[in-house]
Parts: C-alpha cells; sequence; structure tokens
C-alpha cells in the first residue's frame, strides 16, 4: 500500500523500471503492483490513506506504453493491464475518500455527563436533566449508533461528543469527562479531525451539488493537491452518494426548485467527507431518504469507519440492514442509559430482563418499543417509566459501564493509512495537545488569499443567479424612480418648490436606506447558519468571509442607486450642474453602502433573522427622527445633540440638500413681500435654515465633507458589524471536570 505522496513517487518510478526490466527495485514494484494479496515490502509505515489502497473492483483501462500505465497509477482507478498481464490499482469510491489527508486513530471515551438546562422562570423556574450520568465508549474502525426514543437526549449527546453544545438557554450546565485516546482534547485540532453533519442540512442555494462539493474540496484539501485530483475525489464522492444525477443540479431552497430532500442530505454528507475527518458524527444521516437510500448512505459510512475512522450517529428507527451494520449501540431514554456496548450482544442483555425481542424483528424497533414512555394514559405513563427506570437501574450495575464480545470489534490489524496506536504511528488528539500539522495555517489548509478568492466566487455566483432578487432591485429602482419623477416632475426654483425639494430629497434618504437595509436582514440571516458550519469545521476566517463578501456584493448594491438616481433626477429636475449630478449619484450608493452595512450589524447582533427584522424598523424610525427633517438638530436638548451623528439620514439628508441648494438662485415672483412675506433668495439660506452648523471635516466643508463623512460611516459601521460576528460567533458550552469531580465524591 503506498500511503505518501514520497512513497507515491517512488512507486510510479519503480513502476518504471519493471516496464525497462531493471534496477534494484523492480522485485519491490512488482509485489506492489501484481495482485491483491502480494505483501508489499515497505520502507516505513505509511500516514496516508493513498492512491493504491485495498482493490475492489471499479473500472479497468489497458495500458499500452509506460506512459499510460504511470498515468493510470496517479489516477489510481483501474485494473490496468500491461502487455495482457493484470496489475491491479483499483479501488471503490469510498476507500479513495480521504486519499490526501492525514487519518488519525481516536478512540473516544466519555464518563458521568451532565448536561442541566433551566426552565420556567421566577418562582416556577427549575431544572431540566437533558443528560443524566452517561458513560460510553466509541472506538475507531467502528460505526457507533447513539438509539432511543423521541426526547431521549439522543443530538445532545451527540453535541457533547462533538464538542458542540450551545451556551443557550443561559444557566445551562455541562459537567463530566470527555477523552480522546485517554488524552484531554485539544479543541483546535479537534475542529480539524473532526465533522458533524448536522440534521438542517443548511447550504447555499444557488451552487451546484458538483460545485458545492468542489469548494468545499478547495477548502479542506492540502494545497498541494492539483485541480484535477480534486476533481476526481469529489467525483468519486458524488459516486458513493449516489448523486451522480444531481450533479449539475443547483441545491435549491423554498424560492428556487433544486436537489430532492434526500439528495440535498446525502450532499450535506458529502461536504464532511471532503476533509476525510477522523472523527464523523451524523445527527439523524437517514432522515428524509427512501430505504434504499439510506442503505446506500450508511453503507458508505461503514465502508469509512473500517477503513479506521470513528463515526458516531445518532439515528431514530433505522431499518434492519442497517441496525447489522453498527457495531456499537448506544441506548438511551430519559436521559439515562439503558445499554452500552457491541450492537450484536444488546438482544441477548434484554432477554436476560425479560425483554426478549421476538424472531425475524428488527432490533432496533423492538429497543424503541422497550424503551419508549408511554403518555396516552396515565396507567401506561407509569408503567413505561417504571420499565425505563428498572433498565437503567439495571445497567448502573455492569461492571465498566460497557458490554464486549469475547472478539472485540475495536481490536486488530489498523486499516490500510491508519496510525497503529500500538506501535507509536502517527498522532492522536490527545496526544497532541497543542500539537497540529504543520501544513495547517491558522488552523486552516487554504491560505487566506485562497480563502478569500472561493468566496469571493461564490458570492459573485449566488449574487448573479438570484435572479428573483437582482430584477426585484431593477424592477422598484424603476417603479419609484418614475412614482416619484411623475409626482414632484418640473419643480421650479420659487419659494413653493423649497419645501417640495426638501421633502423629496429626505424621501430619497428614506427609501435608500429602507430598501437595502431590509433587503440584507433576511438573505444574510439565511447565510449565517452556513457560516457558522463551515467556521466550525474551519474552512476559512471571518476576515476573509467578511472582506470577501463585501467586495463581490458591492456590484449588486450599486444597481440600485445608480438605476434610481439616473431616472428620478431629470425627470425631478433636481440641479442640472454636471458635478451636482455626479455628486447626487455618489451619496445615494453611499447611503445604500452605508445601510447593507447597517443590515450586516443588525442581523449579527440579533438571535435569529425574525427578531434583525423586528429590530430594524425601531432603528430605523429613530434614524429618521432625528434626520434633520422632522426637527431642526438645534432644537434637541443640550444633551442628545449627539445622538444625529449616528443617523446616517442625518449625514445624506444634508449632503443632499447642499449638494441641491449650494449656489442657487430662487426666485421671489410668488412671494407678496408688500404684505411681509419673507423670501429666500438663495439656497445657502435654507442650508443655514436647516443645519446652523455646517459640518466640516479634515478641513473641508460642502458636499464633499458630506461624503466623506458618509464613507467613513460605512467604513465604522462595517468594523462595527464585524466585530459583532466575531464576538457573537457561536461558542460552545465547555465540560465541567470538576464538577464531575465533585459529583462523584458526592455519591
Amino acid at each position: 500500500h503506498v500511503t505518501t505522496k514520497e512513497h507515491e513517487k517512488e512507486a510510479i518510478a519503480a513502476a518504471e523500471e519493471v516496464l525497462e526490466g531493471r534496477g534494484r527495485d523492480a522485485p519491490r514494484a512488482a509485489a506492489m503492483f501484481s495482485s491483491p494479496s502480494a505483501e508489499v515490502p515497505q520502507e516505513e509505515p505509511g500516514m496516508f490513506g493513498g492512491m493504491f489502497s485495498s482493490p475492489s473492483a471499479a473500472a479497468t483501462a489497458t495500458a499500452t506504453s509506460e506512459a499510460d500505465l504511470v498515468l493510470a497509477l496517479e489516477n489510481g482507478a483501474a485494473d490496468v493491464e500491461m502487455n495482457g498481464g493484470p496489475i491491479t490499482t483499483t479501488k471503490s469510491a469510498s476507500s479513495r475518500i480521504g486519499q490526501f489527508t492525514l487519518t488519525e486513530k481516536i478512540d473516544l471515551t466519555w464518563d458521568n455527563v451532565r448536561y442541566t438546562v433551566p426552565i420556567g422562570k421566577g418562582k416556577k423556574k427549575s431544572t431540566k436533566v437533558i443528560l443524566d450520568g452517561l458513560q460510553g465508549v466509541a472506538s475507531s474502525g467502528t460505526m457507533t449508533a447513539i438509539m432511543g426514543p423521541t426526547g431521549s437526549g439522543k443530538t445532545s449527546l451527540l453535541n457533547v461528543l462533538a464538542l458542540r453544545v450551545s451556551k443557550k438557554p443561559k444557566g445551562a450546565e455541562l459537567s463530566g469527562v470527555l477523552r480522546a485516546n485517554g488524552e484531554k482534547i485539544n479543541q483546535r485540532h479537534f475542529a480539524r479531525v473532526s465533522s458533524y453533519v448536522q440534521q438542517d442540512d443548511a447550504m447555499g442555494a444557488f451552487l451546484t451539488v458538483k460545485e458545492t462539493l468542489m469548494v468545499a474540496a478547495h477548502f479542506q484539501l492540502p494545497r498541494d493537491v492539483s485541480t484535477k485530483r480534486r476533481e476526481q475525489y469529489v467525483a468519486d464522492i458524488i459516486s458513493e452518494l449516489g448523486l451522480a444525477n444531481a450533479t449539475n443540479t443547483p441545491i435549491g431552497d423554498a424560492k428556487l426548485r433544486g436537489v430532492s430532500g434526500g439528495e440535498r442530505k446525502r450532499a450535506n454528507i458529502g461536504i464532511e467527507l471532503i476533509k476525510n475527518p477522523s472523527l464523523l458524527f451524523l445527527d439523524e444521516p437517514t432522515s428524509g431518504l427512501d430505504s434504499f437510500q439510506a442503505q446506500s448512505v450508511m453503507e458508505c459510512m461503514n465502508d469509512l469507519a473500517h477503513n479506521g475512522r470513528t463515526i458516531v450517529a445518532s439515528i431514530h428507527q433505522p431499518r434492519s440492514s442497517i441496525y447489522t451494520m453498527f457495531d456499537r449501540l448506544f441506548l438511551i431514554s430519559q436521559g439515562r442509559t439503558i445499554y452500552s456496548g457491541i450492537a450484536g450482544e444488546a438482544v441477548a442483555y434484554f432477554s436476560e430482563y425479560g425483554h426478549e425481542c421476538p424472531q425475524l424483528y428488527n432490533p432496533a424497533d423492538f429497543f424503541l418499543d422497550v424503551t419508549s414512555p408511554d403518555f396516552r394514559n396515565e396507567a401506561l405513563e407509569q408503567s413505561s417509566l417504571e420499565r425505563i427506570n428498572r433498565l437503567a437501574t439495571a445497567w448502573s450495575n455492569v461492571p465498566g459501564g460497557t458490554i464486549e464480545s469475547t472478539s472485540d470489534v475495536a481490536q486488530g490489524t489498523p486499516a490500510p493509512g491508519i496510525p497503529d496506536k500500538a506501535a507509536g504511528a502517527g498522532a492522536s488528539v490527545g496526544a497532541g495537545v497543542g500539537a497540529e500539522p504543520a501544513s495547517f495555517t491558522q488552523g486552516y489548509h487554504s491560505s487566506w488569499g485562497r480563502q478569500f478568492s472561493l468566496i469571493f466566487w461564490r458570492s459573485c455566483v449566488n449574487t448573479w443567479r438570484d435572479k428573483g432578487a437582482l430584477i426585484g432591485k431593477v424592477v422598484s429602482s424603476m417603479f419609484f424612480a418614475l412614482f416619484l419623477g411623475g409626482i414632484y416632475s418640473n419643480i421650479t426654483y420659487d419659494q413653493k418648490s423649497i419645501q417640495d425639494r426638501i421633502g423629496v430629497l429626505f424621501f430619497f434618504t428614506i427609501n435608500q436606506t429602507f430598501g437595502n437595509l431590509f433587503g440584507v436582514l433576511n438573505a444574510f440571516g439565511k447565510e449565517m447558519v452556513v457560516v457558522e458550519r463551515e467556521r466550525a469545521s474551519k474552512s476559512y476566517s471571518l476576515s476573509a468571509y467578511y472582506l470577501a463578501k463585501m467586495v463581490a456584493e458591492l456590484p449588486f448594491n450599486l444597481i440600485g442607486p445608480l438605476i434610481f438616481g439616473s431616472i428620478v433626477y431629470f425627470l425631478v429636475g433636481l440641479n442640472p450642474a454636471p458635478e451636482a449630478f455626479l455628486s447626487f449619484i455618489v451619496i445615494l450608493t453611499l447611503i445604500a453602502c452605508c445601510a447593507v452595512g447597517l443590515g450586516l450589524a443588525v442581523t449579527s447582533a440579533s438571535p435569529s433573522p425574525e427578531a434583525a427584522v423586528a429590530l430594524a424598523p425601531i432603528i430605523v424610525v429613530l434614524m429618521i427622527l432625528m434626520g434633520g427633517f422632522y426637527i431642526n438638530l438645534e432644537s434637541l436638548p443640550e444633551g442628545i445633540r449627539w445622538i444625529p451623528n449616528l443617523s446616517i439620514m442625518r449625514h445624506a439628508f444634508e449632503g443632499l440638500v447642499v449638494n441641491e441648494f449650494k449656489g442657487v438662485e430662487l426666485s421671489c415672483k410668488d412671494v407678496d413681500t408688500s404684505a411681509g412675506d419673507v423670501c429666500i433668495k438663495t439656497g445657502d439660506e435654507v442650508i443655514d435654515r436647516l443645519f446652523a452648523t455646517p459640518m466640516v471635516i479634515f478641513g473641508i466643508e460642502g458636499r464633499f465633507a458630506l461624503m466623506i463623512t458618509l464613507f467613513i460611516y460605512m467604513i465604522v459601521i462595517n468594523i462595527v458589524a464585524y466585530l459583532i460576528l466575531a464576538f457573537s460567533s457561536k461558542t460552545y458550552l465547555k465540560m465541567d471536570e470538576n464538577k464531575q469531580r465533585e459529583l462523584g465524591k458526592s455519591q
């Protein structure tokens, strides 16, 4: 088995020598490629699942030359025939998964895990126990099922093992001991070697299945892997997960028709398989799949497990053929352990306590029948809870808290590419506390520049493929421009027009702020779910994501102001000076960019998109009040005169007013001065009445000062949004081992 990149090069060179019938390595090369059963002399144990792994028929190619053989060996996907003689280098798609990255042998153990959350308020406040003193093992090379009735704590336990227990609700507590290979876990490294397939299938809607997996491959695979080999790797995963027919189909969402629910689930699993996790956690991986696809997915997981990975899956009600794939079973009910150990021994264990599984009956269904509380009436509830309590109590008396068969599944010869712990090969998550592979950059496989370019490309694709949002922005901009142009068309520069011009300018600020702010709230809120998942798996840094998103979406954010401003400016008949028109467009663009930044900040600070939608109007209304149109800013109480400086409206409105009225002469023909009416003769007088203190920044005043102010506001609000994202990013509850020790002493 050729396992490292150096070994691969050596193998190809040795193959060349075989073809030429020369060299001291010819016998070794012949042994490498002669037959599936041939033992391969190796100078050192391998660390990577190589291009040449355990053979299993997949495809056949005929090599007629040395170059053909070398190419076939590099692709690692054929039974190569050379001059009529087969040279076997075949691998199934599942065995090729993980050929580029280090796979570590990890045995996960947990002891006395207790998780509680507060419920109720005031005098009715109490504590609900979600997990109560759980103990178990998930060994490398095995697939472990976490089973139990609805509400038993399956997902909560999976979150604990994956180090992803949310800090919410406030007051939640987690205690116990979690170890990898008997050592404390380095959380940063743990995130690199583990993956969590969540149940909600959050993915971008507009990328195809292949594009989605290719982006993940660029994020997760080592930098020295060529694009061609990444594509082949993605093709293997697509093939193994049965997604060939959906390769070029968009993922889709509620608005865009895309892949089916089952295909979406499998694509989600494929994303996490890209980085070849040593530990793979799956939350209900078969939900939404038909029985055939569920079987296919779990067969793939079973192959991965028996190639040395640790697979842990919460699963509700697997079919019997899927249940037989599980090596270990962890059965819980009401947050308590009912069984933990070899899955094949569970039926016999229950028989010892008077619960016989009928012949030809699915054991998974039987276990759920026995461990499910029945709330149909009081009598059934009491009897079912008593039965569960008896089983939980009986389990607490099992020595060691686990049942193992005489032929321990966790023992045996390590799979190809998996370090043998006994031999001291490879790094464990525990033993490697503080130590990470040198190829990682700040914990990432890809450089910051690579992250930026990938996210930039993805954001551009998502933006421009969202035809509904694009057309909606264009249509709404044209509609409001034509509507306002019709109402305010051909305003003159007389005394009556002053109020009209001021009113329409203030409406422009409201229109651009509202439109761009609320366009961000829902879209960004949904996107954050995907971003949180990708950041949790160490795909990219927040700075690369945020900057790439801003740059990619900038042209899209400019479309509205450009269309709106170009139409409405001339229909209304605003200041005809060319520089005034250009300044008008620039100010509208800055308003839009500031509103987008404000939307990002509000969404980042809100617990959900719905909360952001509720909070945003309050902020905008306050900005409108402080915008300088409804109240003269000099009339505000002394202590709050600084507040208008926080308003986009205030700076934008002043900028538009200055741009429109500066240096303009107004007609007094519609004013009866003999009756004592006052005539405002210049636009400068209008500006002075609205804004007694003109904006001056860096020694610059007038409209350019307001543009600079809006630009600074845009930069500041985006920095604020970034910082809110950084500090409000999902954090997880840490396990309190000290409390576990205190509980152990008290018991």
